[in-house]
């Protein structure tokens, strides 16, 4: 993978840290390390809640597509017999067309005879509905060739996609899942980071992402050098789609979030008071180290 280079405001961010630091609002004797860590949970809490996750109802509809291509079940391949997939919604799944002028001759699917494809002048004519939605039969009379043809499609893509769309369900949040990772591996409970973002409940189902065949990824990690006032944590994001999901910039705007939300708080005095601080951060008071 290669590397990506993010700008942000370095020197607001290295303000805020030197702040919370020095606010006295922070017990131990590491206050350095516990403001970076509270800051770093609230950035990578923020942009998990930022990076784009798709719906079951896309991912199904999308998996249902990827299925019938494979089958050779659609109709802009000039299938025998065709299917809906549905486009995110369910009201037109299940639908089954046949092209007219054809003759039976062995299984719905890629053992079809490529001739039986042709949309030439001996191909098919047009289409005919033989179900509605749902797979329900609209009780047309068929040759016994053409509804053997057209039951075995169905019940090729019915187990196909019964085996396919739960895996391609549980890749869902595999972007966000990156960010996650990445507060793991510095010991940062997500879930119970102060703040808005994603919630706990997707925090836990990108967690357990998995890819569509049942791969694990570990894109999200990060290192810790220092000691007291002198620390710096590195955070790696791997995801290998990160320019075309958009994470390099999710992290620049949250970071740079955060240091308007210093400057906010500077100018309203937060900083005057322990208790405003503590109010403004709490993040501060359940900061955890490995």
């Amino acid at each position: 993978m290669d590397d990506i280079d993010v700008e942000f405001n370095s020197v607001g961010f290295e303000n805020a840290i030197k702040a919370l630091a020095a606010s006295g609002a922070i017990v131990g004797s590491d206050p350095v390390r516990t403001a970076i860590r509270s800051e770093v949970g609230s950035i990578l809490k923020t942009c998990a809640g930022r990076t784009k996750v798709s719906t079951e109802p896309v991912v199904t509809s999308r998996e249902r597509v990827r299925t019938l291509w494979s089958l050779e079940l659609t109709s802009t391949q000039n299938s025998p017999v065709s299917i809906t997939a549905g486009a995110k919604v369910d009201s037109s799944y299940g639908r089954v067309w046949r092209r007219l002028g054809s003759h039976s001759s062995g299984r719905a699917d890629k053992s079809f005879d490529t001739d039986r494809h042709s949309s030439g002048a001996d191909g098919w004519k047009q289409l005919q509905q033989t179900h509605a939605a749902g797979f329900a039969p609209l009780w047309l009379h068929f040759k016994d060739g053409d509804w053997i043809d057209i039951q075995e499609a169905i019940a090729a893509f019915k187990s196909d996609s019964q085996r396919r769309v739960p895996r391609a369900l549980k890749s869902i949040g595999i972007a966000r899942q990156s960010w996650v990772q990445i507060a793991d591996s510095l010991g940062i409970d997500l879930e119970s980071v102060p703040g808005g973002g994603a919630s706990p409940a997707a925090i836990a189902k990108a967690r357990a992402a998995i890819g569509p065949k049942g791969q694990t990824y570990q894109n999200g990690m990060s290192s810790e050098v220092g000691a007291a006032q002198s620390y710096l944590v590195t955070l790696i994001n791997g995801f290998p789609k990160i320019q075309q999901h958009g994470l390099d910039s999710i992290l620049v705007g949250a970071i740079n979030g955060r240091v308007k939300f210093y400057e906010k708080n500077v100018s309203l005095g937060v900083f005057d008071s322990i208790e405003k601080i503590l109010n403004a951060y709490p993040g501060i008071l359940n900061v955890s180290y490995n």
